[in-house]
């Protein structure tokens, strides 16, 4: 879990150096909480980090 939440920080890094451009950010990442009794499989769900939410989520921010 400490990746993902790495990786958030430098996306935003990465959101705040686009910003003024037209190029468009999508930030994934998954909220810190408590979740060691929860599989992971079902974390990715609820965070939209599989590969058909990722997906969907680039379509929805491009339309």
């Amino acid at each position: 879990m400490r990746t993902v939440l790495w990786l958030a920080g430098f996306c935003e890094q990465i959101a705040a150096f686009y910003g003024a451009s037209a190029v468009k950010v999508l930030n994934i990442g998954a909220k810190k909480a408590f979740t060691e009794n929860v599989p992971l499989e079902a974390l990715y769900e609820e965070f939209h980090l599989t590969p058909e939410w990722i997906v969907r989520d680039i379509l929805a921010a491009l339309a």
